[in-house]
C-alpha cells in the first residue's frame, strides 16, 4: 500500500475508524506499508479537520458533526482561544478567499478569526479594508497601501472587535464590494448563527451592503445553531469551506438550495 495517495490513506484510517472505533499508529503504519511519521501526519490532518482525536499511540474517532464543538458556541470565548481551533483549516480557507481579493477594492472583513487569517495575506495596492476587528486593524496598519476603515462602536475587549449601533449606523454611509464574513454555526434549514448578538447585527449589516459577500467557515460550523440567526442559508453568495467527510452531506444540501460552495483541502 505504499504507493497510496495521501487521500486514500486517510480513507483507510477513516474506514478502519468506522470500523473500529481506534486505530494505533504502528498497526496503520503496517498496514499502509508507510513510516509511522507519515501516519502521524495524516492522524494531524484529520484532527485538524475535525474528524478524529488523536490520543497516545493513535486516534478515536470525532463525535462529529453535531456533539462536540471545537469551542463553545457562546460569546464568552476568547480571540485566542479561536484562533487556535481548526487553524490548519483557517489558513487554507483564507488562502482561497484572498483569490477573490483584487487591488482597488473595498472589501470587508468581520472580527472573526477566519478573517484575521485573510487579513495576514492582504498586501495589494489600493486596497481598502472595512473591519471592527481591532486585531484585523492593528494587523493592517503596517501595511503601506492598505487603507483601513473603522466604524467604531463598542469594544468587546474579549471578542476584540466593535459593535453595537454606532458601528451599524457607520457600515450605512460605505460602499463595500465584497464582504469576507464568518459564523459560529451553518444550519441548511435556519442559515447563519453566531452567539453575540452585536456581531450577529453587525454582520447583517454588511450582508445588506456589500454587494458581493463571501461566508469564509470551516466544517466544525456546519451542522450546528448558536443562539442568534442573523442570515438564510442563501444570503450571502458562496461559501469556503475545508473538505471534511463528514460534513458532506451538508454541502451538499446547501448546493441544492442554490449556494455555491467552494472546497478547500487542510494541510
Amino acid at each position: 500500500m505504499n504507493d497510496l495517495l495521501p487521500e486514500q490513506r486517510r480513507k483507510h484510517i477513516l474506514d478502519r475508524l468506522k470500523a473500529d472505533g481506534t486505530v494505533r499508529v504502528a498497526a496503520l503504519a503496517t498496514e499502509l506499508a508507510v513510516t509511522e511519521e507519515t501516519v502521524r501526519r495524516d492522524l494531524k490532518s484529520l484532527d485538524h479537520q475535525g474528524i478524529v482525536v488523536k490520543t497516545h499511540g493513535g486516534a478515536s474517532l470525532a463525535d462529529r458533526p453535531d456533539s462536540t464543538p471545537h469551542i463553545p458556541l457562546h460569546a464568552d470565548v476568547s480571540f485566542e482561544d479561536r484562533r487556535r481551533a481548526m487553524s490548519f483549516a483557517k489558513r487554507a480557507i483564507a488562502r482561497e478567499a484572498y483569490t477573490r481579493v483584487r487591488a482597488g477594492q473595498v472589501i470587508a472583513l468581520d472580527g472573526s478569526t477566519t478573517a484575521w487569517e485573510l487579513a495576514c495575506l492582504l498586501d495589494l495596492p489600493r486596497l481598502t479594508v472595512v473591519t471592527n476587528s481591532l486585531v484585523i486593524t492593528n494587523l493592517l496598519a503596517t501595511r503601506g497601501g492598505v487603507q483601513v476603515i473603522c466604524p467604531g462602536g463598542t469594544l468587546d475587549p474579549r471578542l476584540q472587535m466593535f459593535g453595537g449601533i454606532i458601528a451599524e449606523q457607520a457600515l450605512q454611509r460605505l460602499q463595500i464590494d465584497q464582504a469576507f464574513i464568518s459564523c459560529a454555526g451553518i444550519d441548511a434549514d435556519r442559515g447563519l448563527s453566531d452567539p453575540s448578538d452585536s456581531a450577529a447585527q453587525f454582520k447583517r449589516r454588511l450582508l445588506d451592503i456589500a454587494d458581493h459577500t463571501i461566508l469564509l467557515a470551516d466544517s466544525t460550523k456546519l451542522n450546528r445553531k448558536a443562539v442568534v440567526f442573523f442570515a438564510g442559508p442563501t444570503d450571502v453568495n458562496e461559501l469556503i469551506v475545508d473538505e471534511a467527510p463528514a460534513v458532506e452531506v451538508a454541502i451538499q444540501k446547501l448546493r441544492q438550495l442554490g449556494l455555491s460552495c467552494s472546497t478547500v483541502r487542510a494541510s
